[in-house]
């Protein structure tokens, strides 16, 4: 698994985050839903899928989860 972590967080320069998005609305989740599946509040994860603040590795790993994605999925490798 490759990523970039910083005092527990995901770096969000190379998390893609539209990838993210585009995953979640593909399989018809709302931003609620994903809020409460990892534990947060509607606008907290809205400002990280935003990337107004960036996800800590625990909820990286729910997402990856919920999704059934490998982490390469969502980098930005560019």
């Amino acid at each position: 698994m490759v990523l970039l972590f910083y005092n527990n967080n995901v770096g969000g320069d190379k998390m893609n985050l539209e990838r993210l998005k585009e995953l979640r609305l593909e399989r018809g989740y709302s931003q609620q839903q994903f809020a409460t599946y990892i534990g947060l509040s509607t606008s907290t994860y809205t400002d990280k899928e935003a990337g107004k603040t960036k996800f800590k590795v625990e909820e990286l790993e729910k997402i990856l989860k919920f999704l059934n994605l490998d982490p390469l999925e969502l980098l930005d490798l560019d």
